[in-house]
């Protein structure tokens, strides 16, 4: 185990901000509400938002993975078969988390707090219906938010108490993210990669799966837009480690191993 750690690409990186830097939803903002609500759920503790140079945005979790080790930057389960597949899969000789979460800034990542997105609304120009119809080019955004200093945030290191019923949802505590049940190995090596983390709940009916994050409001703030968030939330139950691995959509394949600490 050690001689694998010690050759490993991974042996030696001090911020691992792969463990700490959570993606959890893909977004396209295209209308003045669209960033609006992106406003509001920067106001939560734990999230950051990232705009691609391809120009989607991603919802950042900045929590860390349960199997990290701080005091020696190690993964404990490295190279075993408890470690998610995204992590075994994941190209660390190319790796692009360095890139983008160093110190520098990313040339194709731009990160954004409440400050920058502040910024870029009143930089970018709307119609009568509030569609955007002009942003800045992206030279324009890389210059100029080198001069707002990103927000640091300082990670979710512990389990936080897990939300055990939705209908104990309370929208100043966290964020709900919805997404469709898992078809396909990739999407579900993908979520349990994510129900590793920190702070993450895990709910699903017949039709959808939700996730909760623990992500308190850092202001009282946010109240436009939690419509938005879905509410219907009575016949949502939570998914344990056994239930997780017997709900694998691919008959005759052995249970997938959930790796919850």
């Amino acid at each position: 185990m050690e001689t694998s750690w010690s050759v490993s690409p991974c042996f030696g990186c001090i911020q691992s901000p792969c463990c700490h830097f959570l993606p959890v939803q893909k977004k396209s903002f295209n209308t003045k509400e669209d960033l609006e609500y992106a406003l509001d759920i920067l106001n939560h503790q734990y999230i950051e938002l990232g705009l691609y140079d391809r120009g989607y945005w991603m919802i950042y979790y900045n929590s860390q993975c349960a199997y990290y080790d701080g005091a020696s930057t190690k993964c404990r389960i490295h190279d075993q078969d408890l470690q998610p597949q995204v992590c075994k899969d994941y190209k660390a000789l190319h790796c692009w988390y360095k890139k983008a979460f160093s110190s520098s800034e990313s040339t194709t990542l731009i990160r954004f707090d409440r400050a920058r997105l502040s910024w870029l609304m009143q930089a970018c120009s709307y119609d009568d219906s509030g569609e955007m119809i002009d942003v800045p080019s992206w030279d324009l955004m890389l210059n100029t938010l080198s001069g707002i200093p990103l927000q640091r945030i300082n990670p979710l290191l512990e389990q936080a108490p897990l939300l055990l019923g939705l209908k104990d949802f309370d929208q100043t505590k966290g964020l709900v993210f919805e997404y469709p049940v898992p078809q396909t190995q990739s999407q579900w090596a993908l979520m349990n990669f994510r129900m590793n983390f920190h702070g993450v709940s895990l709910f699903q009916d017949k039709n959808r799966w939700l996730m909760h994050l623990h992500s308190p409001v850092v202001e009282e703030l946010c109240q436009s837009l939690y419509g938005k968030v879905v509410t219907d939330f009575e016949d949502m139950s939570i998914l344990n480690a056994e239930q997780f691995g017997l709900l694998y959509p691919y008959p005759g394949q052995a249970p997938y191993k959930f790796t919850r600490h």
